[in-house]
């Protein structure tokens, strides 16, 4: 008997001594190990839910919650909405999903952790594309991630995340498994670290560029991608229409805004006209159907100067969008339709008023 318990005692420290061993290499490559390795498809997301997760355990709701894609994340300065409403709110906005991601985000994962009283969901062409195939690798990517199971499913995998924030060696044994994935990064997710790192309160992105690039090259790749066979009205207007729908049952309002463009991205298009009224049908129906108010800024700068690339707004355009959003927010209800308009002086103004 004494045998048998010496030789389960031997295993369990040698279990232990191995475990311990994994968590201090694990710290040990820690410094040069991308966050959230693995567990959320775009570090973005990790960093923002810290935060939501911090806001929740405080007990502090936000008034106002803006969602959408990388457009949404770059145009809106939370900081200074909140500062010049009173209203407390995040900018909870990553880059690269379409309408049935940024449903599941917000439904299922951010909103019932804030609380908002309304949710503001930016929106563009790309984003309404149904048969965009990085719309569906991107949104696939978000269902299958550890970290959309662990918020989503059973208690299980809330234990798994559990010990993922205790153990950094649970947190990045997915890539410990495949150090190929680390080693060959792309220049795609090194640059979703660097956004990690800089992103602050409220979800504010801290570093933006301020000078317009256009590339040929990313106007070519938005038009084989996102925008590549371009067709609305299904999955992703049905997403709009839940997303309303169910904020609606919760006591949420929501506010649907066309966000910012360049001729350039429009140029991204294979059939400019066909593809844009398509789009432009595509949110009419979404308004008739809902009643959301609805905040029309696509055609709000006649230049590129207030933007960084083909969709971006730069820091000055964020601030002048936001601002126009703060200013007007007591405008913003029931069944409102507004337009925005901007002028192009050194630093750009930005207005909203009703829709003729």
């Amino acid at each position: 008997m004494r045998k048998h318990t010496r030789s389960a005692i031997l295993t369990v420290a040698s279990l232990l001594s191995v475990l311990v061993g994994a968590e201090v290499a694990a710290r040990a490559w820690l410094p040069a190990v991308p966050p959230d390795a693995h567990t959320w498809p775009r570090a973005e997301i990790g960093q923002k839910l810290e935060q939501i997760d911090a806001y929740e355990e405080r007990g502090e709701d936000m008034d106002v919650l803006f969602v959408g894609s990388s457009q949404m994340a770059a145009s809106t300065n939370a900081q200074l909405f909140t500062e010049q409403t009173g209203l407390s709110s995040y900018n909870a906005a990553f880059a690269g999903p379409s309408m049935r991601t940024v449903g599941r985000w917000t439904l299922d994962v951010v909103e019932p952790k804030l609380s908002p009283d309304v949710v503001v969901v930016g929106i563009a062409s790309r984003d309404s594309n149904d048969r965009s195939r990085k719309n569906k690798k991107v949104h696939e990517a978000f269902l299958s991630s550890p970290g959309y199971r662990q918020e989503t499913a059973s208690l299980a995998s809330e234990f798994e995340g559990w010990l993922e924030d205790l153990s950094v060696f649970m947190r990045y044994r997915r890539l410990m498994r495949e150090p190929a994935t680390f080693l060959e990064r792309t220049e795609d997710e090194l640059g979703e670290q660097e956004v990690r790192m800089a992103i602050g309160e409220r979800g504010l992105r801290l570093v933006e560029p301020v000078d317009y690039r256009f590339r040929l090259a990313g106007q070519r790749s938005l038009g084989k991608g996102t925008l590549g066979n371009f067709k609305t009205g299904g999955r992703e207007y049905r997403a709009v229409v839940e997303m309303h729908d169910v904020l609606e049952e919760r006591g949420v309002e929501m506010v649907l805004v066309n966000m910012p463009l360049t001729e350039d991205y429009l140029g991204a298009h294979e059939d400019v006209v066909a593809e844009m009224t398509s789009y432009r049908d595509f949110l009419a129906d979404i308004v008739a159907a809902t009643g959301v108010p609805f905040v029309d800024a696509e055609k709000a700068f006649e230049t590129p100067k207030a933007f960084r690339d083909l969709l971006h707004l730069d820091v000055e355009g964020r601030d002048a969008f936001t601002e126009a959003f703060a200013q007007a927010w007591d405008d913003i209800s029931g069944d409102a339709h507004l337009l925005m308009e901007c002028t192009n002086k050194p630093m750009p103004e930005c207005d909203l008023h009703p829709a003729p």
